[in-house]
């Protein structure tokens, strides 16, 4: 089951029931995801094809990557010196590895978060260049208010769900 999730409601837009066996990347090509709307996702969404299927749509997104990503650094942007702290990391790249490159052909912005509550740092892609930093994070970070909520429905149904996260910018 995928589902587009309304960001101020919490609520199901769209629920696109699929086979099991149907991976999440096919199942979420026919969500109707509205332009300038914020996909919020983990790194098993980051399939680049599905970035770029989005991005050429005018939907932003959010999504862990993976440790192995390839990529070059285009251009470092500055951190605030006073707020978000947790930002480490804040800049545009490109992806080099030889299949990533193809199926993504833009630059991305990476930026990277310390996670205080767990002690790690989470790196993030997004397509967005406008937003903060750390407005980025935190909507990364609200989304674990809907894991929590997959979590708890999951175990009520017994069921696995794929949730999204839609916003207007």
């Amino acid at each position: 089951m995928h589902t587009l999730l309304d960001y101020d409601s919490l609520l199901p837009e769209f629920v696109n029931i699929t086979e099991g066996k149907c991976g999440d990347n096919r199942g979420d090509l026919d969500i109707p995801v509205p332009p300038h709307s914020v996909v919020v996702a983990d790194r098993g969404y980051c399939d680049f094809s599905l970035l770029d299927y989005w991005d050429s749509r005018n939907v932003f997104f959010v999504v862990r990557h993976r440790d192995n990503l390839l990529y070059s650094q285009i251009e470092e942007r500055l951190l605030p010196e006073t707020r978000a702290q947790n930002v480490l990391i804040d800049e545009i790249i490109e992806l080099t590895g030889e299949q990533t490159k193809k199926k993504y052909t833009r630059p991305l912005r990476r930026i990277a978060v310390w996670n205080d509550e767990h002690g790690y740092v989470v790196q993030l892609l997004t397509n967005n260049f406008k937003l903060t930093a750390s407005t980025i994070a935190q909507l990364y970070k609200a989304r674990w208010m809907i894991e929590i909520l997959q979590k708890h429905q999951a175990a009520v149904e017994n069921k696995e769900f794929h949730w999204y996260i839609t916003q207007c910018c």
